[in-house]
């Protein structure tokens, strides 16, 4: 049920005293078993770090949530990401393998706190990277697994390049001078620009009917806007191109691995990585393309001229996908945290 955007602010503004304890129930819920016997509390914490917490762990297995409650119970942002994606970090550090100690988490897109800090996304090397939220609560993307055992084989598959995504990332949605050189638009806009005249794609900006409609007038104008593309529809896809947003398109890429799409990787700008970045290999998971795109139209050409070889890049990515389980995927979390922190 979506809650009205007037009822919504209400609700948090005649709630905020009990916040903390609904904080703490709702980190509590992602652990095996609920709340029974849950050694879990929440206490404050002053802290100029809005999207973050300190995770303590006694060597008894008690864990201690500290953040700023005060911001807690006024902050609508910090509230709801908190609700969504702070009992990823509860369930690893609570875990019997995780040694105890004070762990410090960022719960936003992107860390940009100096590492050791536990994340989602990151360029700093220092950081411990964990999994999405999504691959941790849904079973490691089971419904798209599921999707994907039901996918059509290569051969039946559409070859035209796919592309759709949100007005995300860091630039201008718009410039007077709209063209793919111009490194004052979003990546994502320059993305669509670079593609118009690249046979063989669709890479294009959704139009809905909330989109501001003068900017869906000029994409329209500028041969960029097209229409949703529903998830089923990429399993029947060869191939997918994977771009950054605010941060890594968290969910886009591993899907598309698993759907058995050979995916063209648009580096990203700020090195942004998620948890599994290590093992994706270029030419073997992956065909890689430059940040700036100045190769997009080669490396286009060269997956319509070289099929063989992208199923196999298709096939290597879907198996690295499919080997990731939720359970793998946390016991080795568990083993880059305590490795970490180690002494």
């Amino acid at each position: 049920m979506r809650i009205p955007p007037a009822l919504s602010a209400h609700i948090h503004a005649r709630s905020s005293a009990l916040k903390p304890l609904v904080a703490a129930w709702r980190l509590g819920s992602y652990r095996s078993g609920a709340l029974r016997g849950l050694p879990l509390a929440i206490r404050n914490r002053d802290d100029p770090f809005r999207l973050g917490m300190v995770v303590e762990k006694d060597t008894g297995g008690r864990l201690i949530v500290k953040l700023d409650t005060a911001r807690l119970r006024d902050d609508r942002t910090l509230f709801s990401t908190l609700w969504k994606r702070g009992g990823v970090f509860v369930d690893l550090i609570a875990d019997p393998d995780t040694a105890s100690g004070s762990y410090v988490c960022d719960l936003g897109d992107i860390c940009s706190q100096p590492g050791p800090v536990l994340a989602f996304c990151s360029n700093n090397a220092e950081n411990i990277l964990v999994p999405d939220r999504t691959f941790y609560l849904k079973n490691g993307y089971a419904a798209d697994r599921r999707l994907a055992a039901a996918a059509p084989s290569w051969n039946e598959r559409d070859d035209t390049v796919l592309w759709r995504g949100g007005l995300n990332g860091s630039g201008s949605v718009s410039a007077e001078t709209m063209t793919p050189d111009n490194d004052r638009l979003l990546q994502r806009v320059r993305l669509c620009l670079a593609a118009r005249d690249i046979r063989g794609t669709d890479i294009k900006i959704p139009i809905g009917k909330h989109f501001d409609a003068g900017l869906g007038e000029l994409y329209r104008s500028l041969r960029i806007a097209g229409g949703y593309v529903p998830q089923s529809q990429w399993t029947h896809r060869k191939f997918a191109v994977d771009i950054d947003g605010n941060s890594n398109a968290f969910s886009n890429l591993y899907t598309r691995l698993l759907y058995g799409c050979c995916v063209l990787k648009v580096a990203s700008p700020f090195g942004f990585r998620q948890w599994y970045y290590d093992e994706l290999k270029p030419w073997t998971h992956y065909v890689p393309v430059a940040a700036d795109l100045s190769d997009l139209a080669e490396r286009v050409r060269w997956c319509r001229d070289n099929d063989d070889v992208c199923q196999a890049i298709a096939a290597a990515g879907q198996r690295l996908a499919h080997g990731m389980t939720r359970d793998s995927e946390k016991r080795a979390t568990v083993a880059r945290i305590n490795a970490a922190f180690a002494g």
